[in-house]
């Protein structure tokens, strides 16, 4: 029976997390199929005079070195602050959450901060800081757009089914859905284990019932690589 790590994120990440996890457990077999596709939006900061940058996904890092190269982008994730620092800029990051940044922002009240962000973003970054005494304002820098599967991938996943374990980390609810509704057509449920970031990930699940399914220790990286690495065989 084999072992088949379905990755679903962006492009960039899925082929990222692909070679990671050769050197986790090499019995696992990586299918790349992205259901999501980042792509660059234009746009034009609603102010001027910020003082630094706020960075929750590293798909904003591209925007943050554009257009603010000398603001320190404070990040979400040690991921997002590696990608900003490849990019050349300085980063502050918190290993953790948005609840963890916005702790370490409280007291910089009056100071004035640009998140940017997706087109689909979650948690209401700006509106809290706002309400903390930070003057924050917010860019959309880039869009999620759905991705749908070519045939070869579909039947590349539905021939991974029919040989064995099919295992799908979960990184947004978002992406949950749409690759529930994807996994259902294709009639895939009982071969199938779930691997979620976070509990709100695994709620947004709508697909078929998977034989098992996890929640990683904590939201990023390194806890998802973590929840894998215990399914080795």
């Amino acid at each position: 029976m084999t072992r088949t790590l379905l990755i679903t994120r962006p492009a960039d990440d899925a082929r990222r997390l692909a070679t990671e996890i050769r050197q986790i457990d090499p019995e696992l077999v990586p299918v790349v199929a992205p259901v999501l596709e980042i792509v660059p939006v234009a746009f034009e900061p609603p102010g001027e005079d910020y003082e630094l940058t706020i960075l929750t996904s590293r798909h904003a890092a591209q925007a943050a070195a554009e257009h603010f190269p000398d603001l320190t982008a404070w990040c979400v994730g040690a991921a997002t602050a590696a990608a900003g620092e490849a990019l050349g800029l300085a980063t502050w990051s918190v290993d953790g959450t948005v609840e963890d940044l916005l702790a370490a922002l409280a007291p910089r009240k009056g100071a004035r901060v640009l998140h940017l962000h997706g087109a689909h973003s979650r948690g209401a970054l700006t509106q809290r800081l706002r309400a903390a005494g930070v003057r924050a304002d917010d860019c959309v820098v880039y869009a999620q757009e759905e991705r749908p599967w070519s045939p070869q991938e579909r039947a590349e996943i539905a021939h991974a089914a029919r040989m064995g374990e099919v295992i799908v980390p979960l990184y947004s609810p978002r992406s949950a859905r749409l690759l529930g509704r994807r996994l259902r057509d294709l009639g895939i449920g009982e071969t199938l284990t779930l691997v979620a970031i976070s509990s709100s990930c695994l709620e947004a699940w709508s697909g078929p019932a998977p034989r098992r399914a996890l929640v990683a220790a904590a939201p990023n990286a390194e806890a998802m690589k973590a929840a894998l690495a215990t399914l080795r065989g």
